[in-house]
């Protein structure tokens, strides 16, 4: 693997080097992570509401309550930061720090019961990525890329 792309059990978060504004951040990216993957494995084995989007696109009830819960708890940690989501949408990109969240990557396998489907959350500073995680929740795998080159092991 590259050595800024690396997997590691969701246990394991670690935090980011040393680059401005992002060191605090690689914690509340896995526990937000982490905090979305119980709502998703909470409705899991329900019924879910599907709502079409249109161009082959659909969206649950659960993207949009996940959505929410990660924006209202990076809000509340970093409320300088803007917020995009997919289903939600929001801040512009360009400037300062913005959360880009995709609550369910692969809502058409969650809403039919197919394993394969994640959260993903980057925070991206004046329009460029700089830290992200993109977390599994049924196999509880995290995996995280970050703008550096340099690893730090440093565990949350």
């Amino acid at each position: 693997m590259p050595p800024d792309f690396f997997f590691f059990q969701a246990g394991d978060c670690i935090r980011d080097s040393p680059v401005t504004g992002v060191q605090t951040c690689a914690l509340p990216i896995c526990e937000v992570s982490r905090s979305a993957g119980e709502l998703l494995l909470e409705w899991w084995p329900k019924l879910k509401e599907i709502s079409d989007e249109g161009d082959n696109d659909i969206v649950t009830n659960v993207d949009k309550a996940a959505e929410i819960l990660i924006r209202d708890e990076l809000a509340r940690q970093f409320p300088t930061h803007g917020f995009y989501g997919e289903e939600l949408k929001g801040d512009r990109l360009e400037s300062g720090f913005v959360w880009v969240v995709d609550p369910i990557d692969g809502t058409r396998n969650y809403a039919m019961g197919i394993p394969c489907f994640s959260i993903v959350v980057a925070l991206a500073k004046d329009g460029e990525v700089v830290t992200g995680v993109n977390y599994d929740p049924l196999r509880d795998e995290m995996f995280r890329d970050r703008k550096s080159t340099r690893l730090n092991s440093t565990h949350c």
